[in-house]
């Protein structure tokens, strides 16, 4: 059964803990008394839907950024990877993440991943249940916003379950614990019970499917979804359930929907980066065209950004304390643009030692504009490539890998190397989306998925941390069972009901 509210107990819990440290900010997101909660006009719930709350994932005390710790895409470099200052204190969250550790948080502190996203759903869930009650606008402006608020509840749910729910397994889904189903903005509301895997993707699904005919075919930035965006997302979903057919159906609408360009942040499409240039180093590279319209915030006039979910990671380009693993940059090929995406001299913020790094070891300089982990149209291509060679079109999935190829890389190198067989066109996607989002967090959501492959059943995961010298200090192996995070002792001990991973 699907739990909502109404069936579910009271005692402290998941949402409030999420709302009292919400509500150390102040703003128009201020939340009312139940009970008192009176419909404003239609503006106020456009505004809510433009704060930074639902595209950044980094902001308001939350940083949802495990994702860029816990792949195996990165390494960590001292003396930065130790120093609190430049990324994180020993046996704190960072290096916690970075070891796979089974505790990530200590006793006293609260759960980001957790208190983030229900913060999310509670402002969520009050513009579901209000706006079609708001005063002015269409019928029309007040089903798009429903939408909206439909189709950021089923991304939010989405990143619990990659982070608190086992991987996805057809066979497994109804019994396996995800996480509480929470469809209601109520103060009252204080004990929750896990939802299991599979109630949760329904539940995804279910807002996605819901929420697409309403979304408009365009918007003004990156910043709110589009059908094009959520159908993207809904495609994801289904391929991260394993279902390739019903994933490729989809992903398709979302190619054939894309806008030309948002209406204020301008063009949306690919950036070739064989004539693109690159930015400076202070705020992070990126590849820019002429065309590249800027905005007020970040991450929404980046071209090839479909849905912004930004993350600062300062501590990756700036500091060096997590860099690229040397495996990963080895699946570079020399003409391969990306490339320009890396240094091997320290940031001119955190200076080290000597000029460069030490040999092997390079940083990432991507900035905060060009690194979401919402829908990225490279992330796109790459989905639809990896489900049309799990059904079996080996032409249309290399059509795709192409397309993203060509626009990094000269057309001779694109073509060179990519297998015709089904399980080698699938390994050289998966090689490519590692080559494309290095560092960039997507890794870790793969690495999750592809454990219930058997195609990818050999794999093994190693973190490396390296000394200022090059050798190295640390090297930790994933465990399985901690390709879930466990719930916060905090957490647990404020939630009656609230059970732990393993």
């Amino acid at each position: 059964m699907k739990l909502t509210i109404k069936n579910i107990p009271a005692a402290a819990g998941v949402m409030l803990l999420a709302i009292s440290l919400w509500s150390c900010t102040k703003g128009f997101l201020d939340v009312k008394p139940k009970g008192k909660v009176i419909a404003g006009n239609i503006a106020d719930y456009n505004n809510m839907l433009e704060d930074v709350l639902f595209n950044r994932l980094t902001g308001n005390g939350f940083f949802l950024n495990a994702q860029h710790i816990a792949g195996d895409d990165v390494a960590g470099l001292e003396p930065y990877f130790s120093n609190p200052s430049t990324f994180s204190a020993p046996a704190n969250r960072g290096q916690n993440l970075f070891a796979w550790a089974d505790n990530v948080y200590r006793p006293d502190e609260d759960c980001n991943e957790i208190a983030g996203l229900y913060n999310r759903l509670y402002s969520i869930n009050k513009i579901f249940h209000e706006v079609m009650d708001a005063s002015g606008g269409t019928l029309q402006q007040k089903e798009q916003y429903q939408a909206e608020a439909r189709t950021q509840r089923g991304f939010a749910y989405f990143m619990l379950i990659n982070y608190f729910g086992k991987p996805y397994n057809a066979a497994t889904a109804a019994t396996d614990p995800g996480v509480p189903i929470v469809l209601q903005s109520d103060f009252t509301q204080t004990s929750f019970v896990r939802a299991s895997v599979q109630e949760v993707y329904d539940q995804i699904i279910d807002d996605l499917t819901s929420a697409i005919p309403k979304l408009p075919l365009v918007q003004t930035d990156a910043n709110r979804f589009t059908r094009a965006g959520a159908t993207a997302l809904l495609g994801k979903v289904y391929l991260f359930m394993g279902n390739a057919t019903r994933a490729d159906a989809l992903l398709d609408d979302a190619i054939t929907q894309l806008p030309a360009a948002f209406t204020v942040s301008g063009k949306v499409g690919l950036i070739d980066y064989n004539t693109a240039k690159v930015n400076n180093p202070i705020t992070g590279y990126i590849f820019t065209t002429p065309d590249m319209v800027p905005t007020p915030a970040q991450g929404h006039g980046y071209p090839e950004t479909l849905v912004a979910q930004s993350v600062a990671i300062t501590w990756m380009g700036a500091s060096s304390a997590l860099v690229i693993s040397p495996e990963t940059y080895a699946l570079y090929g020399p003409n391969d643009q990306r490339l320009k995406l890396y240094s091997n001299t320290y940031s001119p913020i955190y200076p080290g030692p000597a000029p460069a790094l030490p040999a092997g070891l390079y940083r990432s300089r991507a900035g905060f504009i060009g690194n979401s982990i919402g829908i990225q149209l490279p992330d796109l291509y790459l989905l639809s490539a990896e489900a049309k060679a799990r059904t079996g079109d080996i032409t249309g999935a290399t059509k795709h890998l192409l397309t993203l190829r060509n626009h990094r890389m000269p057309a001779a190198d694109a073509a060179a190397g990519i297998p015709a067989d089904q399980p080698g066109l699938i390994r050289f996607i998966i090689e490519e989306r590692r080559r494309e989002f290095a560092t960039m967090g997507f890794r870790w959501f793969d690495m999750r998925r592809l454990s219930t492959d058997p195609l990818f059943a050999d794999a093994q995961y190693k973190h490396t941390v390296y000394g200022a010298d090059g050798n190295i200090t640390a090297t930790y192996t994933l465990k399985p069972t901690r390709f879930v995070l466990k719930f916060s002792e905090k957490l647990l001990s404020q939630s009656p009901g609230l059970t732990d991973n393993p």
